[in-house]
């Protein structure tokens, strides 16, 4: 299968999902609303369990036939294994979760968005959606725990935990998102927050070794203690400043609400880890978890600018820079491996046609 049928399948879906889902938002019976709303989820979902793309795919597909076989002593986080053991075909597991990862983000647009809810639903698509087709259990995690912040900013901290250890039970990693209350504490008090996160993501690529000799006394993460190696990735400067740079020009942390604000903060904490993850293996993974909340602070951002021209300016620009982001890292560089929609040796490999 070609690039350029690849693209039109994933554009079909993405474009579809989100007129439907305008759509739904402006039904004013809620069955409608509910349903077609349903509907848009579910388009992109029956585009992800029909694949044969992805680079940790053959992956999954091995851990379904072991969970099948052995259940919950695959060593597999018990949600996932849930997942997997509920799911009748392999396509299934996909459509399954799938629905769990857009059913979150869909649901965390839903609370925190006013307005602007279509174009935080094309954020997901364009930006997050091929990442989830390559890294499924985090980013189920990410979506999760990302609904929960609605908790965390209401300071009703015994259910945000309990997002944690529901999101943790897809992947451990979500048990980094503990220290968020801590970030959110000192963010508010520290007059330069933003400046101090900035200085650290310079410096983190120097602090790469003596980080990796702490933890390696501590034995934690040892898996990649030694495994040092330079992983620049370019499609962090493509994706981040834009937002960062939408955040400051329209005012900072003294024009924007506190709900944006403290999305913005979670967000920064993206910036050092990704500097690290340019000196250690696999460690950048972990900047979904704070660099998720994009999807939402920007088009809050958008809604609060007062100027309706100048509003619908800033919209376009934003949905201009995803989509050419879109196309640039996964369709062109090929990042997370979606292209080829269908790639039929793989196909033949897991099918056996």
């Amino acid at each position: 299968m070609t690039i350029v049928l690849s693209m039109f399948i994933y554009f079909a879906t993405f474009l579809s999902s989100i007129l439907i889902y305008r759509y739904s938002l402006a039904c004013k019976k809620k069955t409608n609303k509910r349903v077609f709303l349903f509907i848009a989820v579910c388009i992109p979902c029956i585009t992800a369990a029909l694949r044969t793309s992805g680079a940790d795919l053959k992956t999954y597909f091995e851990y379904y036939d072991i969970i099948k076989e052995i259940n919950f002593k695959s060593g597999r986080e018990p949600l996932w294994v849930i997942v997997n053991w509920l799911s009748p075909t392999k396509h299934w597991m996909l459509f399954f979760t799938s629905m769990i990862f857009l059913c979150f983000s869909m649901g965390s647009i839903e609370y925190f968005v006013k307005k602007s809810k279509s174009m935080a639903w094309s954020i997901v698509l364009l930006v997050f959606y091929s990442t989830f087709l390559n890294i499924m259990r985090q980013m189920i995690a990410v979506a999760i725990i990302t609904y929960f912040f609605k908790y965390l900013f209401k300071k009703k901290y015994l259910a945000y935990f309990v997002g944690i250890a529901i999101a943790a039970c897809f992947h451990r990693s979500s048990a980094i998102m503990a220290v968020t209350p801590v970030i959110l504490f000192f963010a508010k008090r520290l007059r330069h927050y933003d400046v101090l996160i900035f200085i650290l993501a310079v410096l983190m690529p120097l602090l790469t070794p003596f980080i990796f000799k702490a933890l390696e006394l501590l034995n934690f993460y040892t898996k990649y203690v030694h495994n040092i190696s330079f992983n620049f990735q370019p499609q962090f400067i493509l994706c981040m400043l834009p937002p960062t740079f939408l955040y400051y020009i329209t005012g900072g942390r003294k024009k924007h609400s506190a709900i944006v604000n403290n999305l913005f903060y979670i967000y920064l904490v993206s910036f050092p880890i990704q500097t690290f993850g340019f000196m250690a293996q696999y460690v950048d993974r972990m900047t979904y978890n704070f660099y998720f909340t994009v999807c939402l602070f920007v088009p809050m951002i958008v809604d609060e600018i007062g100027d309706v021209a100048l509003r619908r300016k800033t919209a376009l620009f934003m949905d201009s820079w995803f989509l050419i982001y879109y196309i640039g890292v996964f369709a062109v560089v090929g990042t997370a491996t979606v292209y080829p929609y269908i790639d039929y040796n793989k196909r033949k490999l897991f099918y056996g046609r």
